[in-house]
């Protein structure tokens, strides 16, 4: 999870330059990697309290909301953790925080399991789906490429005939 402690002293615009550049070496050395990217986790508000100068929340939410725009962008997997850690305060759920209001409790870990198996096997499906939707389309334009030559060589003939 890139993002959760540069989130105090980083931009969002450095953050997220920083998260495309190990996106590209990653896809670099291997190309054929599908890269997932999570979301950067809430903390309580009793840790949010603790930083100075800045809406910690607010910059952990405009972040995660750029994170999913680069996915959507880069047809990549983005798994949004934040929002099954998040109690309707919109801060870290106090059964998944740690004391320290930013770490993970052992439920945490297996709330964030669930969500990403969940959305990979959706991501999954969904690229299933187009794919078999381009095999689809390739396979109409084939044939109607050759339905179309085949008229051709009919016209060619019957003038060379005539």
């Amino acid at each position: 999870m890139l993002g959760s402690n540069g989130i105090q002293w980083l931009s969002v615009d450095n953050m997220l330059k920083s998260t495309d550049t190990l996106v590209t070496l990653i896809k670099t050395a291997c190309p054929d990697t599908e890269v997932m990217i999570i979301s950067v986790p809430p903390v309580t508000p009793e840790y949010a309290a603790t930083v100075k100068d800045i809406d910690v929340m607010a910059k952990i939410n405009e972040y995660n909301d750029s994170l999913s725009d680069y996915c959507t962008e880069n047809d990549m997997l983005f798994v949004d953790a934040a929002s099954v850690l998040k109690s309707s305060t919109g801060y870290f759920n106090y059964s998944y925080a740690e004391s320290d209001g930013m770490h993970f409790k052992s439920s945490a870990y297996r709330t964030l399991l669930s969500k990403i198996q969940a959305d990979v096997t959706a991501f999954e499906e969904t690229k299933a789906e187009e794919a078999e939707k381009e095999a689809e389309t390739a396979v109409s334009d084939e044939a109607e490429a050759m339905e179309w030559l085949g008229k051709k060589f009919d016209e060619l003939t019957f003038t060379k005939l005539s």
